[in-house]
């Protein structure tokens, strides 16, 4: 990864990734990064929280209740319990060395991203890790000596340009954690989405979604392929924000990119439909004329539904009371108009129709 696309600087206190965020900093920490944030805008960069993961793999000694030492670090260890109880291996040959930025939040605390390539000269304090203990995983092998993976886990600010944020989050680890693999990672796209509709966004934001949208696709797609993946391309949330953002900014092109590659999936998400929903706002008076415009698109939409019940279950979904806001349940939502439950209708009739013609 280029060295320009970030830089990370270790925080003084120890933070929860699950609670972290702007409001949850203390002291120094607080102030440093209410201080960059202020600048951010006007420098051109955004300011993320992250927790930052340096792995060490390599051949160990047996644990013994002895000081240990690796090639970064020397901390005194006194064990009070039987050898046989300790569960720590001493490096004595480091052969692999590894970084990653494990989790990446916004200010608001909010999940942005994980499993991002992370590069030591981007460290701020390159001694960052030693102040914390790591997580050890040993294996030992019958024809050779045993090896240990110790995983140091940190938190940190993160600085990234407006510039390099589509290549920041393209990026990611090709190699190393294999002992500490992230499971189908978030993607930034909802992030990217929701940038490109904030007051004055700079255009690279919008422009530099829709390619990330498809390397997010393209990735997964090859994985799946791979047996690796469950085949879905962005995650409900982030299908909901793309989508509309994309019909917000008028942007078709990418509606329509997002909507193909569910219909080569044979899946309709739900945050597809959420998406829709929300720019469609049937509490505006102008709701139908934006159905209007991405009525045809829908109906490819419903057209390519893998089966019958998938067509009739993403039908049914635009008048669910699951998916409107502040619905009773088990009513359809009073603020769905007319225009949309006689395109249902009008669907349900066909589907009907060519199920019976099918019969004879």
């Amino acid at each position: 990864m280029p060295e320009s696309n970030c830089l990370c600087h270790f925080l003084d206190d120890d933070y929860k990734i699950s609670n972290i965020s702007l409001e949850a900093l203390r002291k120094r920490d607080l102030s440093i990064t209410q201080a960059l944030n202020s600048l951010s805008g006007q420098l051109g960069f955004e300011i993320f929280l992250a927790v930052l993961d340096k792995e060490l793999v390599g051949l160990c000694q047996d644990p013994k209740p002895v000081s240990w030492y690796t090639s970064d670090q020397h901390i005194e260890e006194y064990f009070t319990e039987e050898p046989k109880r300790v569960n720590f291996r001493v490096l004595k040959h480091v052969f692999e060395k590894n970084y990653r930025i494990a989790t990446l939040v916004g200010l608001d605390g909010n999940l942005v991203a994980e499993n991002l390539c992370l590069n030591e000269s981007v460290l701020l304090e390159t001694d960052g890790f030693n102040a914390v203990k790591p997580k050890v995983k040993g294996e030992n092998k019958m024809d050779s000596e045993p090896t240990a993976t110790h995983l140091f886990s940190r938190t940190a600010l993160v600085i990234v340009p407006q510039r390099s944020l589509s290549a920041f989050f393209q990026h990611t680890p090709e190699r190393g954690f294999r002992k500490n693999p992230i499971k189908d990672p978030q993607s930034a796209a909802g992030f990217l989405a929701k940038a490109s509709l904030r007051p004055q966004a700079p255009d690279i934001y919008s422009d530099n979604l829709p390619n990330y949208c498809r390397h997010v696709s393209d990735r997964r797609g090859m994985q799946y392929r791979g047996g690796t993946q469950n085949g879905t391309s962005l995650s409900e949330k982030d299908d909901s924000d793309v989508l509309y953002t994309a019909l917000r900014l008028g942007n078709l092109g990418l509606f329509d990119q997002v909507l193909k590659e569910h219909r080569r999936l044979g899946q309709v998400p739900r945050g597809v439909i959420g998406g829709i929903l929300k720019w469609l706002d049937f509490a505006d008076g102008e709701s139908q004329s934006r159905f209007d415009q991405i009525k045809s698109r829908l109906d490819i939409l419903i057209e390519g539904g893998a089966t019958l019940s998938l067509k009739l279950q993403t039908l049914t979904s635009f008048a669910s009371p699951s998916m409107q806001e502040n619905a009773s349940e088990g009513a359809v939502h009073p603020n769905v108009p007319d225009f949309v439950l006689d395109w249902i209708l009008s669907w349900l009739s066909y589907e009907a129709t060519v199920k019976c013609r099918s019969s004879f």
